[in-house]
């Protein structure tokens, strides 16, 4: 069973690599890296006897298809748990790029750290470096993690010595704000034309069959029913 589901892992972490260079590879929305790096940690905490921490997490936003996220930070975490030893230290870490442009999403661990030869070629396919026990894993985590990081216009690092743990970052853009559509409300302004006229314009602009809203206070035209806007 064991090696059954090695050879699925395998081939679910191939599919996915050959299929990130796909424009339809990704289904991004809007995710607060802070709120999903405390997710990951919660979620993995009860896996494996290490000693693990969370360090800075600073409040960031980033466009990301969450379920791809998901598998490069879960083939990271299960990187670092290989590498360590019960006891040892993995920490979780966000941290904002001085320039507000990028996003880091830290896990380091205290294990084994990494030889040097092995550096330049961590994250090529089939690629699998020395293992505590003797185990080897698919040689396609740290793989999957560049090729998700590629595909939302990011980067993979990694920072290690033999015997001082391992540092893998993983770089976003950090998600812009929208900007505000040439309809928006000044705050405190007030609507121009007569209450008919705006109630018209309103009707005009939502079209035939749409439901429409009124802000709290406008009981809107007399018999509609009052939904407000903090109720859509």
């Amino acid at each position: 069973m064991g090696e059954l589901t090695r050879l699925r892992r395998l081939g679910e972490r191939l599919l996915m690599i050959a299929a990130s260079e796909d424009p339809g590879f990704l289904r991004p929305e809007p995710v607060a890296l802070d709120r999903f790096t405390m997710e990951a940690f919660r979620k993995w905490m009860p896996t494996a006897r290490r000693r693990w921490s969370l360090g800075r997490l600073d409040p960031v936003l980033v466009t990301a298809d969450r379920e791809r996220l998901v598998l490069a930070v879960d083939a990271l975490l299960e990187n670092a748990v290989r590498h360590t030893a019960e006891g040892e230290e993995i920490r979780l870490e966000v941290v904002r790029g001085r320039d507000g442009e990028t996003a880091r999403m830290i896990v380091a661990d205290a294990g084994e750290g990494i030889l040097p030869p092995e550096l330049d070629r961590i994250f090529d396919r089939f690629r699998s470096g020395s293992q505590l026990g003797g185990t080897r894993g698919t040689g396609l985590g740290l793989a999957l993690v560049r090729a998700v990081a590629r595909a939302h216009g990011g980067e993979v690092r990694v920072h290690s010595a033999p015997g001082e743990g391992s540092v893998f970052e993983l770089v976003l853009p950090v998600a812009r704000p929208a900007a505000p559509g040439p309809a928006a409300a000044v705050p405190g302004a007030q609507p121009r034309g007569t209450p008919d006229a705006r109630r018209a314009a309103r009707s005009d602009a939502l079209g035939a069959g749409s439901r429409p809203a009124y802000a709290s206070g406008d009981p809107g035209p007399p018999g509609a029913g009052r939904t407000t806007v903090e109720e859509l």
